[in-house]
């Protein structure tokens, strides 16, 4: 079944949670020392940084540094990223400060942008994006266990913003992904999204990966090796 305005209409009608989407801006994207780049995305979405040339891609829960759109901009490629943020909802000026001091000795090119806001609602037209990126924040921070309504909403709104042909990639999943994932599974599947599950077996990536430990009131970086066994879901509107 092809995804089509009224189908997404109807199904955002049946929702209606009683919860406002504004109650699940509270959990920050902002953990010291978590950070990721471009190595440890390609690995839990499973892609080539290369297969992304001259696409626009969403990245949800982009985390303050926007490496991802930071390290592809730099392979000058043509990917246009859009980093998105929900602290810059609540904290104008963090993302100014943040902006400085990450990206204000850098010249993008226009190739990358940010944008405060959440993803149960996107402030973006239909059929935006080519790929749109989760890594460690939806399946975190809107986990469908503990919001059901939000994870409801913002599997909408990825169908919604992606063009045909569009992937989604959602990482990670845990062993127990199965049930916890059954309804959205079914809402996708009724929403004509195709569904591929990719197993990400044990992996040592030595980037920066950073342990905070509390030690007599300070916190002390260490770096290790980060290993993870977990899934990804892959979804693709059809042409």
């Amino acid at each position: 079944m092809i995804i089509d305005k009224e189908t997404l209409d109807n199904s955002r009608e049946e929702l209606k949670p009683e919860k406002k989407a504004e109650q699940f801006e509270s959990k920050t994207t902002f953990r010291n020392g978590r950070e990721r780049n471009l190595e440890v995305y390609s690995v839990f979405l499973n892609f080539k940084p290369e297969e992304m040339a001259g696409k626009t891609i969403l990245d949800i829960g982009s985390g303050e540094k926007e490496l991802l759109a930071r390290e592809l901009a730099q392979l000058n490629i043509g990917a246009k990223i859009i980093s998105l943020n929900p602290d810059y909802l609540n904290f104008p000026e963090f993302r100014k400060e943040i902006f400085q001091i990450y990206h204000g000795n850098h010249d993008f090119a226009g190739s990358v942008g940010s944008v405060g806001a959440i993803a149960q609602r996107l402030p973006f037209k239909n059929e935006t994006f080519d790929e749109v990126f989760a890594n460690h924040s939806l399946s975190i921070f809107v986990h469908p266990r503990e919001f059901p309504e939000a994870a409801d909403l913002w599997s909408l709104e990825i169908a919604r913003v992606l063009k045909k042909g569009g992937k989604a990639r959602i990482s990670p999943l845990m062993n127990d992904f199965t049930a916890e994932y059954q309804n959205l599974f079914a809402k996708w599947d009724r929403l004509g999204l195709r569904r591929k599950i990719v197993a990400i077996k044990t992996i040592e990536l030595l980037g920066e990966h950073e342990e905070w430990i509390d030690q007599e009131g300070t916190h002390t970086k260490k770096r290790n090796p980060l290993k993870i066994y977990c899934f990804t879901v892959i979804l693709e509107k059809p042409l």
